[in-house]
């Protein structure tokens, strides 16, 4: 499966490591709708990797089947946003149901939800999390989830 342009790393770890033969953890374009990469994403895989990065809440997308998460800044100008993406064993939708009590076939994706200055949403085998940290970033962040989403789907 492709993701982004620039493709997939397979991650293979012991299974004493995570539990589980394989990860998978996304690479993200340099550039996306404007906004620059700040520099390169940070990976965290297996439980521990999610621990790390999600602190307390962990547990939830662990138990939804959550395997390996990437994170990614954007900037464009002062405008910012952040790009998680949670690779899940059984399924974004799974994770996404379990984690986030509104959600809905929405806009973007399989299924999500849109907040004030966030979007998230399944596609296959990822969820998706993306959160704007400025007025203009909020304005662009359904055309960023929607160029996110159509990547996800090459």
């Amino acid at each position: 499966m492709k993701l982004f342009c620039t493709g997939i790393i397979l991650f293979i770890l012991a299974p004493a490591a995570s539990g589980f033969a394989t990860d998978y953890a996304p690479t993200f374009p340099d550039d996306i709708v404007g906004y620059a990469k700040e520099e390169p994403e940070s990976f965290y895989l297996g439980d521990e990797g999610l621990w790390d990065y999600l602190d307390g809440g962990a547990d939830k997308f662990i138990d939804a089947g959550a395997t390996a998460c990437a994170v990614a800044y954007y900037q464009k100008g002062d405008d910012e946003f952040c790009l998680v993406v949670l690779s899940c064993k059984e399924g974004g939708k799974k994770v996404l149901a379990n984690t986030y009590e509104d959600y809905e076939t929405g806009t973007v994706g399989e299924t999500g939800s849109i907040g004030d200055g966030s979007i998230v949403f399944s596609r296959g085998n990822y969820m998706v999390m993306l959160t704007a940290y400025t007025e203009n970033s909020r304005k662009d962040l359904l055309a960023i989830a929607k160029a996110v989403d159509k990547e996800i789907q090459m």
